[in-house]
């Protein structure tokens, strides 16, 4: 009985003591679907911008109606906002090796629910207790798992050689909560009042948060996947593909990293940048009223920082990829010192549009901040165990961000000027940008 078989994979036809060779013809070349890693950069970008647009942005927004509305002093606002900086600290030395074992996705999910529930009581407290302890919930639990601890540790685990584009694009989320939240809770605020407007924000977190936790994965090496979106048969043909190898091998442990003078410079510079724009993000439209301008004139000129966040991410990304990340870094440092005092020179002299330009060059270094910071981070550590070892970093760099924002406030109460609160802002730009220029790679010892 004669038969035939035909294997479509080889497009062979085999039959006794014959065997014909077919040659397939490609018409039409098939297109795989898009590396998952880039739904991950998506799913960031969604993230950050309702994790941090309802928190760390809202913040600055609700500080004059909620102060005026109890006859709270700034201080007693930002209280809360210190507690739960110290807060996160102490939850980042937590999550940051769960993130590595387990991956982000339960983790975010438990923020998101914590978010929802801190955002809705806010809106009934009554006490400066009260309103103090939803602050400690929303940004020192929530926000450390929903921040970019646990979102830049995924992306980074997703990409080597794309890292700086990937975590460039990932943080536009940030760009887009500065430029953005203004222009939506402001009107909302004056309309509805600030209890109304955290009831719609937990609603809007709820769901928009939700389904973005679910597309988060831990690395690509679950699914079968190799970083990049590079194919496992091409590892070994391509001399540059083996930067994925050399990235494994070359992770250092947490304990390998604690004796590395890069990390504690990372530190200081981290704490530094982020103390800095966290002073501005919290204090900038509370400042700018009280030099005279109108809600409508504050909130544009505020927003112009998230503009130049948002359209400096490409370039910083791409320049990654062409410079030495090291100088890369301090130029933001640069950016961010000059823009500020362009912005307290504008305020002084009563320049809207020098102001806005101010907030443009401050919003292109902060734009640069993240991706480049998150690229040295990886870069010199790994990816292994990258979310350990920024985990144990954050005590210290919570430091910065925690004291400096209330230390302004503080100030402001002493003095009923702002003025001398961001001369303490300058000090530590330099001092940041100084701890970049000092660091060098790290070489992991065996």
């Amino acid at each position: 009985m004669k038969f035939a078989r035909i294997d479509l994979d080889n497009l062979l036809i085999y039959r006794p003591g014959i065997t014909i060779h077919i040659k397939k013809v490609n018409r039409h070349k098939k297109i795989g679907p898009p590396f998952y890693g880039w739904w991950l950069v998506l799913a960031a970008i969604v993230g950050q911008f309702v994790a941090i647009g309802s928190n760390q942005t809202a913040a600055g927004i609700l500080l004059t109606p909620i102060t005026k509305d109890f006859g709270w002093s700034k201080s007693q606002y930002t209280l809360g906002g210190t507690l739960a900086f110290a807060l996160s600290a102490l939850v980042g030395l937590y999550v940051g090796p769960k993130i590595d074992r387990y991956g982000p996705r339960i983790v975010m999910m438990l923020g998101t629910h914590l978010l929802v529930v801190a955002l809705f009581l806010s809106s009934l407290v009554n006490k400066l207790w009260q309103f103090t302890l939803m602050q400690i919930l929303s940004g020192g639990l929530s926000y450390s798992l929903l921040g970019p601890l646990v979102v830049n540790t995924t992306l980074s685990k997703w990409f080597v050689q794309k890292r700086g584009l990937a975590i460039a694009f990932g943080s536009w989320g940030v760009s887009l909560a500065a430029i953005l939240t203004p222009h939506l809770l402001s009107p909302i605020i004056e309309t509805y009042g600030w209890r109304i407007s955290y009831q719609l924000m937990a609603i809007f977190v709820w769901f928009i948060l939700m389904p973005t936790c679910l597309i988060m994965r831990r690395q690509p090496e679950d699914f079968g996947l190799l970083p990049d979106g590079i194919n496992k048969d091409q590892l070994n043909q391509k001399p540059s593909l083996t930067l994925i190898e050399l990235d494994r091998t070359n992770s250092f442990t947490r304990s390998e990293a604690i004796s590395t003078q890069a990390l504690w410079l990372l530190i200081l510079a981290t704490g530094c940048s982020g103390a800095a724009i966290m002073t501005l993000l919290l204090h900038g439209i509370p400042f700018l009223l009280e030099s005279g301008l109108t809600l409508e004139r504050a909130t544009l000129a505020f927003s112009i920082v998230g503009i130049g966040n948002l359209l400096c991410k490409l370039f910083w990304g791409w320049a990654l990829g062409k410079f030495e990340a090291k100088k890369l870094h301090a130029m933001t440092f640069i950016l961010l010192l000059g823009g500020l005092l362009l912005i307290l020179y504008a305020v002084t002299k009563k320049e809207l549009m020098l102001l806005m330009v101010g907030f443009f060059i401050f919003g292109t270094g902060f734009g640069g901040q993240i991706p480049i910071s998150e690229y040295l981070w990886a870069s010199y550590f790994g990816r292994e165990n990258i979310g350990s070892i920024k985990g144990l970093g954050l005590p210290f760099s919570v430091a910065f961000l925690a004291g400096v924002p209330m230390i302004a406030s503080l100030i402001y109460d002493l003095t009923g000027t702002y003025f001398k609160s961001w001369a303490v802002v300058i000090i530590l730009l330099t001092l940041g940008g100084i701890s970049i220029l000092c660091i060098d790679k790290p070489n992991k010892v065996g």
